[in-house]
C-alpha cells in the first residue's frame, strides 16, 4: 500500500514493472523497454446476460451513439446533432470540456460519465 505522501504522484519509471510471466530473455526479444502496453482482455461473462470487459463502457457508448445516428438517418431535423466521442472523462472531462467550447451546443446529452480514484487524478 502506498504511504499518504506517495499518493497522487506519479511513480519514478525505474519502479514500474509489468509482470508478463515470460522468462526475461524471451521478453526481451518481444517488447524493448519503455513500450506501450496494454491488457488482452476479452469480454468475460458475469451472468444473467451481462458482461465486463476492458473500456466496454466506452464502447457500449459509442455503440448507442451509433444507433443514435443510424435512427436519425433519412429524418429532417430542425437541429443540428453532432456526436463526439472524447477522451479523459475518469480524469476531469479535458476532451468532452474542449467539444463544448468548439461547439456551443444549445443542449448536450452526456453518456459515459464516470470517475476514477488514481495516479493523475485529484478529488
Amino acid at each position: 500500500m502506498l504511504a499518504a505522501s506517495e499518493r497522487g504522484r506519479f511513480p519514478p519509471l525505474d519502479d514500474l514493472v509489468i509482470d508478463t510471466g515470460l522468462p526475461e530473455r524471451e521478453l526481451r526479444q518481444l517488447v524493448s523497454i519503455g513500450a506501450p502496453v496494454s491488457f488482452d482482455q476479452g469480454a468475460c461473462p458475469l451472468g444473467d446476460g451481462v458482461i465486463t470487459g476492458k473500456a466496454l463502457d466506452n464502447r457500449a457508448s459509442v455503440a448507442a451513439l451509433t444507433a443514435f445516428l443510424r435512427a436519425l438517418q433519412g429524418r429532417i431535423c430542425r437541429w443540428d446533432v453532432l456526436v463526439v466521442a472524447s477522451v479523459q472523462e475518469e480524469l476531469d472531462h479535458q476532451g468532452g470540456i474542449t467539444s463544448t467550447w468548439h461547439t456551443e451546443p444549445d443542449i448536450a446529452i452526456v453518456i459515459d460519465t464516470t470517475w476514477a480514484i488514481g495516479v493523475g487524478c485529484e478529488r
